[in-house]
C-alpha cells in the first residue's frame, strides 16, 4: 500500500493570485468597467483577492 500524499499541497488562501487569474481578474474588472457591470467587477476584484 501506497502512503497518501496529496497531489498539490493546498496553498493558504493568503498567496497571491496565479499570474493567468490575476490577467483574468483585471479582464473582468476591465470589461466590467467599460460594459457597466458592476458583477463582473465585482468578481474580478474578488479573483484578485481585493
Amino acid at each position: 500500500m501506497k502512503p497518501e500524499t496529496p497531489a498539490e499541497d493546498p496553498k493558504p488562501a493568503t498567496n497571491p493570485p496565479s499570474l493567468k487569474m490575476r490577467l483574468m481578474g483585471e479582464a473582468m474588472i476591465e470589461a466590467g468597467e467599460k460594459n457597466n457591470e458592476p458583477s463582473m467587477v465585482k468578481t474580478g476584484k474578488k479573483i484578485l483577492g481585493l
